[in-house]
């Protein structure tokens, strides 16, 4: 993200720096060199930073599984489930959780995670044969109402926009005033008569980053959305169950217990189920019949906080 941004505001600056070599008279060619060395350096210094904190959060992500697993799965352990509840012993004990306390679950291709308020059950599926892990599965990661939903990118940018003037639309209202004033100003610099084309490249820069600046709140998600996983994008299946929601992706089967989400919101287009402020899951209506939307309301409106 910020390589693509160093990059939007680099080019114009080459750009005008080549303007001012070709029309301008020689002798300041530091000028020159300023405005296109300068943006250059920038997108290098950018590339490093990128490679940099990528190597460095791949080390902090290793560092926490590893530790992860140190000391929560490493050592003799063993687990039982039935009906009722599962069963976890290690060497700090023996522990035993209904799965009404369940509050998050997962299934990837080599395991089954189980979460409750203070333990972290991983189970390796080689372990299970087929009956006992479909079981585990129906237990661990309950069906129930639901469908398909897929985020556009439409769905994201109305979603995120309108997240964001919620919470900053005493500061965006006055920041936006502003900065269409300052592009007023900077248009009528650049259309005035008798500006010379070196002095037209700067107003039409100017004009530029205030274009920027202004329409970053619609670029910066767009953005976000056409650099994430393909998995984001791609359709997950949602269910409503009387313990939680199970999400299915292309990247695993999760479960999250109602007591996991704070409230939810609907919108003409979405659910919004909530976490956190900072945390949600967009489940968007169009591939749902309306009559499952209904069951489906019906069911946050007993479970969550409506917003």
């Amino acid at each position: 993200m910020s390589l693509v941004l160093t990059v939007a505001v680099a080019l114009p600056l080459i750009a005008y720096g080549v303007a001012l070599w070709r029309v301008s008279a020689p002798g300041i060619d530091i000028v020159y060199l300023t405005f296109i060395g300068a943006p250059l350096l920038l997108v290098v210094m950018a590339l490093a930073h990128v490679q940099m904190t990528g190597r460095s959060a791949k080390k902090r992500a290793i560092a926490a599984k590893q530790a992860d697993y140190e000391r929560s799965h490493s050592g003799p352990q063993s687990f039982s489930f039935d009906q009722e509840k599962w069963t976890h012993e290690n060497a700090d004990g023996k522990q035993e959780i209904p799965w009404s306390a369940l509050q998050t679950a997962g299934e990837s291709p080599n395991t089954i995670y189980l979460e409750g308020k203070q333990i972290r059950t991983l189970v390796p599926k080689r372990l299970l044969d087929a009956a006992t892990l479909e079981s585990l599965r129906q237990l661990a990661l309950p069906s129930g109402v639901g469908g398909e939903s897929r985020i556009g990118a439409w769905d994201y940018l109305a979603t995120q926009t309108s997240i964001l003037w919620r919470k900053l639309w005493i500061l965006l209202v006055p920041g936006n005033l502003f900065g269409l004033a300052v592009l007023a100003w900077v248009a009528v610099r650049f259309f005035a008569p008798g500006e010379k084309s070196g002095v037209l490249w700067g107003w039409g820069l100017a004009c530029y980053f205030a274009v920027l600046a202004l329409s970053a709140q619609l670029w910066y998600f767009l953005l976000r959305y056409a650099t994430a996983l393909k998995a984001f994008r791609a359709p997950t299946i949602f269910a409503f169950s009387a313990r939680g929601v199970r999400i299915v992706s292309q990247i695993e089967c999760s479960f999250v217990a109602w007591d996991i989400l704070q409230k939810f919101r609907e919108t003409r287009r979405a659910f919004l189920l909530f976490r956190n402020d900072a945390k949600f899951y967009l489940l968007v209506k169009d591939r749902i019949p309306a009559e499952t939307q209904e069951q489906m309301r019906q069911i946050l409106r007993e479970k969550v906080k409506q917003e």
